[in-house]
């Protein structure tokens, strides 16, 4: 609810079950004692076509350089004065071995935002931020229907599963999205299946070895810690 509210989606209710089956007559959940939080205003967005539309607005200002294609390979100074990296060109090319021998460009800048997604923690341990984490890599599934097969009383807005009390794992539960590519559908999910590099979504699209020996690594660390049940 807190990072809801943070994030601007106002009319949060945490639901009893009976009470979300007001949203969603046909709702069946394993625990009965479950909550589900009911989000009636927000949807979901395909973040590909919101990026494209993003890089359209970029390239129209005059200040504004898109380097495409290019990762972060070393921080080469960090002081109150500015930072200065180096970057890789190809960055997932060769299976990832041209982040290690390839070369791109110097940058110096004022401040860094790190938005960097699955590669965050790398750029901020490269900038020299001690993160006590493991990062386990998980990609999550869904399964998809037509909207029309669904029967009236199918919740549009988002109803979520709350994990019940003393469950470490605070990852939301299994629920409904509506398609938004133009096509009406709807999927339910996900299903975690772990993934075998950082950007491991389709196939062998930007297979990184380094990355897989990092992962298989980092999963053998994960089994031996006091949180193992959490994933």
């Amino acid at each position: 609810m807190r990072r809801g509210h943070a994030n601007g989606a106002p009319e949060l209710e945490i639901l009893t079950q009976e009470e979300a089956k007001k949203h969603a007559g046909r709702l069946n959940v394993a625990d009965s004692s479950a909550k589900m939080l009911w989000s009636p205003v927000t949807g979901t967005m395909d973040i590909i076509k919101a990026n494209a539309e993003l890089e359209k607005d970029l390239r129209d200002l005059d200040n504004v350089t898109l380097m495409m294609g290019e990762g972060v390979k070393n921080v080469l100074s960090n002081t109150e004065q500015g930072v200065e990296l180096q970057t890789v060109e190809g960055y997932h090319d060769n299976c990832g071995l041209n982040y290690h021998f390839g070369n791109g460009n110097v940058i110096q800048a004022r401040a860094v935002f790190n938005c960097a997604g699955n590669y965050s923690d790398k750029v901020a341990r490269k900038l020299g931020l001690e993160l006590d984490v493991l990062n386990c890599l998980l990609k999550g599934y869904y399964m998809r229907t037509k909207l029309s097969n669904m029967d009236s009383d199918f919740p549009l807005p988002l109803l979520y599963p709350i994990p019940p009390a003393g469950c470490e794992n605070v990852v939301l539960g299994s629920h409904t999205t509506i398609g938004n590519d133009g096509h009406e559908y709807v999927k339910v999910g996900p299903g975690a299946f772990p993934a075998l590099w950082r950007e491991n979504y389709s196939g062998l699209a930007r297979a990184n070895l380094p990355e897989i020996l990092e992962n298989i690594y980092g999963m053998a660390k994960m089994m031996t810690t006091e949180n193992r049940d959490t994933f």
